[in-house]
């Protein structure tokens, strides 16, 4: 049983390198590929990447899904794992990887915690527990087996945003999805240019929108909009 571990990246010198040595801590000697699936980074990303034992791959599109979805094209795996360049799994995420295959389920994720003292963020925290749509979110991580994303056709690449909340409404009408007890370690760097109430508001606008069937250009827009750049 072999897992494909994909990031999606675009500019992201300052978390890669920390986030690839972590992985391979946590993986010497096991059946996982690493692979990161660039976007057309101008910063150092490549370079960083080129000094770990990972794939490298340049994407023909810039979007999270589409890298997503080509990454999984290239993948050797019976199970992904995407991660984003700046969450960090629980250690255990090869042995939980190994116990969801084992039982035969399609797609799971964490739940999150923020990398700040800031008791705000518990309230964050605290919803991620539940198995509802409105309390996933890429940050906490998917893990899904290969056969089962092929047969969803992967993310639509229609959604330049909310590509996750799409994938996963979809599986949640064929499979259960199950929400693992341990938490990833999500940074704060949203909310450094950001308040917290901020950051609820636009993340709540993008949900509405996104329930309403808006085109993701609309939304995406929007969610700009309404936030400072990061």
């Amino acid at each position: 049983m072999k897992l494909s571990i994909i990031i999606p990246t675009l500019n992201e010198e300052d978390n890669i390198g920390g986030l690839l040595k972590y992985l391979l801590e946590n993986t010497s000697n096991k059946n996982v590929e690493i692979i990161i699936v660039d976007g057309g980074s101008k910063d150092r990303t490549q370079q960083i990447v080129a000094s770990y034992p990972v794939k490298f791959i340049e994407a023909p599109k810039t979007s999270r899904a589409s890298q997503m979805n080509y990454g999984a094209s290239l993948c050797s795996g019976n199970y992904i794992y995407y991660v984003h360049a700046d969450v960090f799994p629980p250690s255990s995420f090869y042995s939980d990887f190994l116990k969801l295959a084992s039982e035969g389920i399609l797609m799971a994720m964490y739940r999150q915690k923020f990398n700040s003292s800031n008791p705000i963020f518990l309230i964050n925290s605290y919803f991620t527990r539940f198995n509802r749509l409105w309390c996933r979110g890429g940050d906490q991580t998917i893990f899904i087996c290969k056969k089962f994303f092929d047969s969803l056709n992967g993310f639509d690449e229609h959604w330049i945003i909310m590509e996750e909340y799409d994938l996963i409404q979809r599986a949640m009408l064929l499979t259960s999805l199950h929400i693992l007890p341990d938490y990833v370690l999500v940074s704060v760097r949203k909310y450094k240019t950001n308040s917290w109430i901020r950051v609820m508001l636009a993340n709540r606008k993008a949900y509405q929108l996104f329930l309403k069937k808006v085109s993701p250009l609309k939304i995406k827009e929007t969610y700009q909009r309404m936030l400072n750049s990061y």
